[in-house]
């Protein structure tokens, strides 16, 4: 059975946010080595157990309690270390399926909303402000129009044209903010202030600057992606 090094793993991730390259990196391509070399686990099983984490997080952020909100959070972020080793281990050591290529961007698609869902449901279960539902529902729906846009820019990048708003730098960082960073905003860095520094408004708070967020890096990135594509014909 071959062994894989750390190098390996390296030519198979990829880490364009600036929390995958500065927080998931050095433990994801580690957590990668490890599961690659010393177990027969599958991506799809890797998949599943995302999806496995994603449900118990909403269902943690639901019951609003103080220790459920720290745990719930925690789960939350072990969810992107593991959507990044199931499509490495699929490159590394196994060739990706039609399963595993319908599954994947399915959990991460609507694993957002699920977690979202016992977040916002809890805080207004717990408190009866409508606020938590509305700006909920607004930063969703960004937050999909957000993904859809990415998409389309992908299929631009397909044709070699190059994005405007890349670094430049050595690891290509995106040089503006992304549904991960805002995503770990609201679900991970919110519920610890809200329970550790008795922020009552945190999560509240976080939501409405990732919806203005999200909000500003669409439009830009829509305008950019308009003019490359006028820059075609």
């Amino acid at each position: 059975m071959k062994k894989y090094t750390i190098d390996d793993v390296k030519k198979v991730t990829w880490y364009s946010s600036w929390w995958g390259r500065i927080v998931i990196y050095p433990f994801a391509d580690r957590l990668l080595l490890l599961i690659a070399n010393h177990t027969n686990l599958t991506p799809n099983k890797i998949t599943l157990t995302s999806f496995l984490l994603i449900i118990m997080s909403s269902l943690c952020f639901l019951q609003a309690s103080p220790l459920f909100m720290i745990i719930g959070s925690f789960l939350f972020l072990m969810i992107y270390p593991l959507d990044c080793v199931d499509g490495g281990l699929a490159k590394l050591k196994y060739k990706p399926t039609k399963l595993g290529a319908y599954i994947d961007p399915l959990v991460d698609f609507y694993g957002a909303p699920l977690v979202l869902s016992g977040l916002i449901f809890g805080q207004y279960t717990k408190t009866g402000d409508v606020l938590y539902l509305i700006f909920g529902f607004a930063y969703i729906t960004i937050r999909g129009i957000k993904e859809l846009s990415y998409l389309a820019r992908k299929q631009i990048e397909e044709k070699k044209i190059e994005i405007q708003f890349n670094t430049g730098i050595k690891w290509r960082l995106k040089s503006l903010p992304s549904v991960i960073e805002t995503d770990i905003l609201i679900f991970f860095i919110s519920p610890v202030v809200m329970v550790l520094f008795l922020v009552e408004d945190a999560v509240k708070n976080a939501l409405l600057i990732s919806f203005f967020v999200l909000l500003s890096v669409t439009i830009i990135t829509t305008l950019s992606s308009i003019k490359r594509l006028m820059q075609l014909n």
